[in-house]
């Protein structure tokens, strides 16, 4: 009976120690993990020179804090060409009374010559130039129809080149955000490899973050 009681405490004793053992080693496991998932590197998103550094080796930066700006006076360059297109297109689709404002003119004269022309006699003026006035307003009218067709059209298609610049002004402004850096954790700069003015190369190493440790 002494036996069998001494060996059960043995065997309950290998268990426990077995036991305590796995427990250790996962949570050994489990923190290293963890501490390695903080460690973080930042690289460059993009091709630029660097502007400037915010931050310095050490430094305790919290998440979301800016850590670097990229040059961005080539964007700068494209939005100011874009807004002037913009601009020129504005004002182009602001004025369309312009090019038809001489052909309405000519018009208003013609119908004050017909008005003219219907409170004379018939033997002031002959039926030939009647007429020709008459056809004379036609053909004013055709043009101004041709011509606000043409203005219409041409609308349109400045519209739709309007909505493709609107595109790519929103492109830029996306690509603008890839020039500021933020933190993606809390934790201490490490490792800088960069210092204001250098050439980035995308996907270099610029620094790393060792996040706060984990209780």
């Amino acid at each position: 009976m002494n036996r069998i009681s001494y060996l059960s405490q043995s065997i309950v004793s290998v268990l426990l120690l077995m036991v305590l053992f796995q427990g250790c080693h996962s949570s050994s496991a489990k923190k290293e993990n963890q501490t390695s998932q903080q460690a973080l590197a930042i690289s460059a998103p993009i091709d630029g020179f660097l502007k400037e550094l915010l931050v310095s080796e050490g430094q305790k930066v919290e998440q979301g804090q800016v850590l670097i700006f990229i040059d961005t006076t080539k964007i700068a360059l494209q939005r100011a060409y874009l807004r002037s297109e913009m601009n020129r297109i504005s004002a182009t689709m602001q004025s369309p009374a312009q090019p038809t404002a001489a052909l309405r003119a000519k018009l208003g004269n013609l119908y004050y010559q017909q008005g003219q022309y219907e409170s004379k006699s018939i033997s002031e003026v002959s039926k030939e130039d009647r007429i020709q006035l008459d056809y004379e307003i036609i053909h004013a009218k055709e043009e101004l129809v041709t011509l606000q067709k043409e203005i219409e059209q041409r609308n349109s298609a400045l519209k739709y080149e309007m909505q493709g610049i609107e595109i790519q002004m929103r492109i830029l402004d996306q690509e603008m955000k890839r020039h500021v850096l933020r933190a993606p954790i809390a934790g201490e700069i490490m490792g800088v490899n960069v210092y204001n003015g250098k050439w980035l190369d995308q996907g270099s190493r610029l620094l790393s973050i060792q996040g706060d440790s984990i209780q």
